[in-house]
């Protein structure tokens, strides 16, 4: 029988506040909850500010090591600067992945793509090696 405070494997897990969890990270990044564009899912289909997260998530605990996904899937967090927050499981461990504007560099090289069946059958796209 499962109790608080273990999991199906017997370990013991801590249960975290998402809302300290998402203040903590803006924390770490140095980035205060007003630069924060929207939160929503990533396609934009809906959204919220952080006044309406925070009172949405203010009570939500969840365990970040459960097999099973916690957070919603898709959910981000965009900053006015073009960089955004995702959900990842990182690990045995769901977390906030950070992810910077893409920038193109002055020396950037031509990309050629290549597709194929590999030695397993699998269809692939991959960038194709230089010489």
């Amino acid at each position: 029988m499962m109790t608080m405070g273990s999991s199906m494997t017997g370990r013991r897990y801590s249960m975290v506040n998402f809302l300290t969890e998402t203040r903590n990270m803006l924390d770490f990044l140095h980035v205060p909850p007003s630069e924060i564009d929207w939160i929503g899912t990533d396609d934009g289909e809906f959204a919220m500010g952080w006044l309406d997260f925070c009172d949405d998530v203010k009570e939500f605990q969840y365990d970040p090591s459960q097999s099973q996904r916690a957070i919603l899937e898709d959910l981000i967090v965009k900053f006015k600067d073009g960089s955004w927050l995702s959900r990842e499981k990182v690990g045995w461990i769901e977390a906030w992945i950070y992810n910077s504007k893409p920038e193109l560099s002055q020396d950037h090289k031509p990309l050629h793509l290549v597709h194929g069946v590999n030695e397993l059958g699998q269809i692939y796209l991959d960038r194709e090696e230089e010489e």
